[in-house]
């Protein structure tokens, strides 16, 4: 869980001012569908939930975007979910880093 910490660290550092709050869950199991093997992958998955000054949050969507596209490559994911409210955006192809 580390890398999680680290990634709440990078969020929550005094230069970014966004973070006020965070919970990083124990490891659950998941699922996805693979559609170029047609199988069901299961893994284990770690949900990290964080908690935005909403005054900050709009002047913080560029580096907000930056860290979740530098998270998806680094940890090779094939997509990562950011949920506002009841929006969820599913991020799969990420910027060059």
């Amino acid at each position: 869980m580390p890398r999680e910490i680290a990634a709440l660290a990078e969020i929550g550092a005094p230069q970014n001012l966004i973070l006020v709050g965070a919970a990083v869950l124990p490891p659950a199991e998941g699922a996805w569908f693979n559609p170029e093997t047609g199988r069901s992958i299961r893994e284990n998955v770690v949900l990290t939930y964080t908690y935005v000054d909403p005054d900050k949050f709009e002047t913080s969507l560029r580096r907000l975007r930056e860290f979740v596209h530098r998270m998806g490559r680094q940890t090779r994911q094939g997509e990562v979910v950011v949920a506002f409210g009841r929006c969820h955006y599913k991020v799969r192809q990420y910027d060059r880093g």
